[in-house]
């Protein structure tokens, strides 16, 4: 994965979204096993904490800023391992397999973000949630928070063994800005036009 360009690295971000929202559709009862209790726990505080906007976009901000932040600390950095104490060829066998350690992650998150994002729309629809009303909520902050997902795994993607302080340089300057501005999003803007387009 390390001779990745970030175009490709971006694709094949995009691709394993798309595919965790297959796989959310096509099982829909083991997602329900999976997912329905962390939902219903969203739901409920979403609902407690709907009237204190504030602090839903404080909450929404922290809860993505962590995971993106583990995504983006995933794994050892093998430059770091195949300095002084390995040879050439247990340092690129070692490299290739911190490679999978530090990409397995993103992969993990992407498909578990696409499969519960399509699950959700799924269940929402079958009971009886226009269509437009489900993806007016959703579409709005989703741009933003998405794309942050998408670019933090292409950045781990082409890049694994990245320094830290390149990492965190990239996520404080585009992914910081796109997480406040998707978690503003969220609690101003998505439901204002979920209601607007269920009524």
């Amino acid at each position: 994965m390390r001779n990745l360009t970030w175009s490709a690295a971006c694709g094949l971000a995009l691709f394993l979204l798309c595919l965790g929202g297959v796989l959310g559709v096509a099982f829909p009862a083991h997602m329900a096993r999976i997912a329905a209790p962390v939902l219903n726990r969203v739901m409920d505080s979403a609902q407690t904490l709907r009237p204190d906007a504030l602090v839903f976009v404080a909450l929404v901000l922290i809860k993505n800023c962590l995971v993106l932040f583990l995504v983006l600390t995933a794994g050892p950095s093998y430059d770091r391992l195949k300095g002084k104490f390995f040879r050439s060829r247990l340092a690129a066998c070692l490299s290739r397999v911190t490679d999978f350690s530090v990409a397995f992650f993103p992969v993990l998150i992407l498909l578990l973000n696409g499969a519960v994002l399509s699950w959700s729309v799924l269940l929402f629809a079958r009971a009886g949630v226009p269509l437009a009303a489900l993806l007016g909520g959703i579409l709005p902050h989703g741009v933003f928070e998405l794309a942050a997902l998408v670019m933090v795994s292409a950045l781990v993607f082409c890049r694994p063994g990245s320094d830290f302080k390149d990492r965190m340089a990239f996520f404080v300057r585009p992914i910081f800005p796109l997480l406040v501005v998707s978690a503003l999003v969220e609690a101003y803007i998505s439901p204002a036009i979920m209601v607007r387009l269920w009524s």
